[in-house]
């Protein structure tokens, strides 16, 4: 009995020391097991772009700007209405450009007189100051040349002379004063060929300053002339664009487009707070945008754009039309940035638009279709400088070799190496190695 008690305590031990290996190698083997978030390899559209702000403008646009002193005698059209170019918006006393056509007609014909002066000047210094004066400075500069070589053969002249009285002078032959009298001689020449030089100099320092001087002012009186002719051009549309008002007393549109600011009053002076009208060619609508040249550089015509405007929830299309031919430079503390402006055509605009309405423009920089994509954080890099990403096969991690392309905030092109609806593990851990065992985050 005593016997039988004792294997029935040794067997119990033997059976929980088995249960505990069990439970033990049980634990061991899930606690090997990572959790990980496992995605699926889908096709997309990727897409790179910037996004940038700016406000939405008209094609064109003209203000027509009324004088203050000039009453509003009939307002034809209404703001919001559509016009045609040439179409009378107003029409305006007229009595005032009678003043304004007398003056410019006067202004006109004292520039004309002004203009025939200048021209006669110019003729003055180009043909008669040419004809006579100069040559009279080409004399004087021979006259000086042939005097200062009279004057030097005159001096050799009396050099020999001195030469030989000063032989005689020595042997008794003539008297003191004699000689004194051709040392002199030669002294006087000598000042005189001196003086004669100076002469010859100043009248060669004529002769070329005044070709100086009457090149400088014939250039002058020519740029005089030119300057004067655009001045009578100006004074002439002058009295063209006056007589034209006077004729009809109308205001007209010059574009074709929308109405957008009006708010004179018939028989009532346009004030500084509404005497412009302004006109929007609403045919086209337009974002002009600003970006550093890091992104201008990626950016060309014809580029595809969608335009999203602050408070409406629809998307527009958009397209680039225009690439600023210089960037303009500016400084915010000591950090200089260069910036090229950019215009964007919206394909489908809506009344809902409004010419000044603040819009996101998202310029399409690279755009692939329907492409194999993962997410961008499952991409890993071995110490060969392969891409590789982990993929699940048997509930255990697999290394696979990849190839990339076109890259998104989010996403990544795979261009080899991945199939549709393959398993990937998207965010894998730092210590995942390949082969290790992984289930789906929350036991999935």
């Amino acid at each position: 009995m005593k016997n039988k008690k004792t294997f029935l305590i040794i067997a119990g031990i033997v059976a929980l020391a088995v249960i505990l290996t069990i439970v033990k190698l049980f634990m061991s083997v899930q606690g090997s097991i990572k959790d990980v978030d496992i995605s699926k390899v889908t096709k997309k559209d990727l897409m790179q772009s910037i996004v940038v702000t700016g406000n939405i403008e008209a094609n064109n646009s003209e203000d027509i700007v009324l004088s203050n002193m000039q009453k509003v005698t009939k307002v034809l059209l209404t703001e919001g209405q559509m016009v045609k170019t040439g179409d009378i918006i107003a029409k305006i006393d007229t009595a005032d450009y009678t003043y304004q056509l007398q003056k410019a007609q006067t202004s006109y014909e004292v520039t004309k007189l002004n203009l025939d002066m200048a021209k006669s000047n110019l003729n003055n210094l180009v043909n008669v100051k040419s004809a006579n004066s100069k040559k009279n400075v080409e004399n004087a500069v021979q006259q000086a040349q042939i005097n200062l070589d009279t004057i030097s053969r005159n001096l050799a002249d009396a050099q020999t002379r001195q030469q030989q009285n000063q032989e005689l002078f020595t042997s008794g032959v003539i008297s003191s004063q004699e000689y004194d009298a051709s040392v002199k001689s030669v002294a006087d020449l000598a000042n005189q060929v001196k003086l004669a030089e100076i002469q010859l100099e100043n009248a060669k320092r004529n002769l070329a300053d005044y070709s100086v001087d009457n090149k400088s002012q014939v250039d002058q009186q020519r740029n005089q002339v030119q300057q004067i002719t655009k001045q009578l051009e100006s004074a002439k549309a002058d009295i063209d664009n006056i007589s034209s008002k006077l004729a009809t007393g109308e205001i007209k549109s010059n574009i074709d487009g929308k109405i957008a600011k009006l708010n004179i009053k018939p028989n009532q002076y346009p004030t500084q707070s509404n005497n412009i009208i302004t006109i929007y060619d609403l045919s086209k609508h337009k974002v002009t945008v600003s970006v550093s040249q890091y992104d201008a550089i990626q950016i060309n015509n014809g580029q595809r754009a969608v335009i999203k405007v602050k408070g409406l929830d629809k998307s527009y299309d958009g397209v680039v039309t225009r690439i600023g031919e210089a960037a303009d430079i500016s400084f915010t503390g000591t950090t200089k940035e260069a910036k090229v402006e950019i215009e964007v055509e919206i394909s489908n605009p809506d009344d809902k638009i409004k010419v000044g309405y603040e819009a996101d423009v998202d310029i399409i920089l690279l755009e692939t279709k329907d492409t194999i994509s993962i997410n961008f954080e499952a991409l890993q890099t071995d110490k060969e400088g392969n891409s590789f990403v982990y993929i699940v096969e048997n509930n255990r991690a697999s290394k696979r070799l990849i190839k990339t392309g076109t890259e998104t905030e989010f996403d990544i092109q795979v261009i080899e190496g991945l199939k549709e609806n393959e398993s990937y593990i998207k965010n894998p851990p730092i210590a995942l190695k390949e082969g290790d065992r992984v289930r789906a985050a929350g036991g999935k």
